[in-house]
């Protein structure tokens, strides 16, 4: 069985349960700012949109002119919106396959973040990890 390009043995393989876990676990604002909005700054709207917020609702967020530190406040504002909103959910499944997208184009970041999480259990603590 395969899962985000990850090989398990069985159903029952424990790696399986843990992936499973972490996929349907809510975020956190800080591992979100550190892991993705640091990472790939100007491409918030794309993100945004990606999320099912609208580009007036992106654009009511973002300065006039952005600086990076603008770009993540502005990333924050729209994490913290979706989280609110729960549609689509509110999970690292949700923003795996969203960084996924082809207009995003960020595979091998969510595959980074996938990777690593059969190492050291679901949750915040794992996404700290990925490299």
């Amino acid at each position: 069985m395969c899962v985000h390009g990850r090989s398990f043995r069985s159903l029952s393989d424990p790696s399986l349960y843990i992936v499973m876990l972490f996929l349907d676990s809510e975020p956190s604002l800080p591992v979100l700012m550190n892991k993705i909005a640091a990472v790939i700054p100007s491409k918030y709207e794309t993100v945004g949109i990606q999320l099912g917020l609208t580009l007036a609702e992106l654009q009511a967020i973002r300065p006039q002119h952005p600086s990076l530190e603008d770009h993540l406040r502005a990333f924050g504002e729209m994490f913290d919106m979706w989280r609110r909103r729960g549609s689509p959910p509110y999970t690292w499944r949700t923003l795996i396959s969203v960084l996924r997208a082809a207009s995003v184009g960020e595979v091998s970041l969510s595959d980074s973040l996938v990777r690593c999480i059969s190492c050291d259990g679901p949750g915040d603590e794992v996404a700290n990890n990925v490299q």
